[in-house]
């Protein structure tokens, strides 16, 4: 007997578990690599997005990383102020999507 499948709704939330979110700097040699520092829950991270701060949400499925994400900046800036910019070029050979 096959063993029991979980729901989407039960793998969404799974997924977001493993997704971590970080107090988050740029390096300063132009490489466009982001330095992840504390981990924070998610109010902390919301609270610096707030106030202009960085922050990175890592895990192990890159669409959860920026479902993740995206709700972090929709509550720290409302849904109308969130426009999704690709890595700027200039920006070093790892910048992200933001």
């Amino acid at each position: 007997m096959a063993g029991r499948k979980k729901s989407s709704t039960t793998k969404n939330a799974d997924a977001a578990q493993e997704c971590k979110d970080y107090e988050a700097t740029l390096a300063t040699d132009f490489s466009g690599d982001v330095i992840k520092r504390l981990e924070v829950d998610k109010q902390k991270a919301i609270h610096l997005r707030r106030n202009g701060d960085n922050v990175v949400v890592c895990g192990p499925n890159p669409h959860e990383n920026r479902r993740e994400a995206s709700t972090i900046e929709h509550a720290a800036s409302g849904v109308a102020n969130v426009i999704l910019h690709p890595a700027h070029a200039n920006a070093g050979t790892n910048a992200l999507n933001h």
